[in-house]
């Protein structure tokens, strides 16, 4: 599994933008290992520190809500696990962070994977991607080759 993977939520209970791109651009920061992102990380860490103290003009107010909601979203989302997207919880509007797809079977057999309920089901020459669901509805991910596989992500 990848150390930097994420899963769950990242904030959980407030709207407010300067929070937000705090929050987001921190967890941005923390994935981002190649630095691709930063000039983005410093650009909310500004906005953020602007809105708090009030410092900003409706321009800047608007320019911060793109940054949340597009540019943010987007990064984060370039970070999301397989079969996992960046956004609200789909029952809790203010609860942002990275879930599961709610179509994660269907999901993995459209991208050419198998999905089992037992790792003993898993052909021995297959290779691709295999999701793992038991009777209780955990799932795990696998990556396979020829048989031998290896866990991506496991959420219970």
């Amino acid at each position: 599994m990848n150390a930097n993977m994420m899963m769950g939520s990242l904030s959980h209970g407030t709207l407010k933008t300067d929070d937000l791109l705090s929050t987001f651009a921190d967890a941005l920061a923390d994935l981002d290992t190649d630095k691709r992102y930063s000039d983005l990380i410093a650009e909310c860490r500004f906005y953020s520190e602007a809105l708090a103290e009030d410092r900003l003009n409706d321009v800047g107010i608007e320019h911060a809500d793109y940054l949340l909601n597009e540019d943010l979203f987007e990064a984060l989302n370039d970070f999301a696990p397989p079969y996992f997207y960046f956004g609200a919880h789909p029952g809790d509007g203010a609860d942002f962070g990275f879930w599961l797809s709610e179509d994660v079977q269907q999901d993995v057999k459209d991208s050419g994977g198998i999905v089992i309920a037992d790792l003993a089901d898993l052909p021995s020459d297959y290779t691709g991607e295999a999701l793992l669901v038991n009777d209780h509805g955990n799932a795990t991910l696998y990556t396979v080759e020829c048989g031998r596989y290896s866990e991506v992500w496991a959420v219970v």
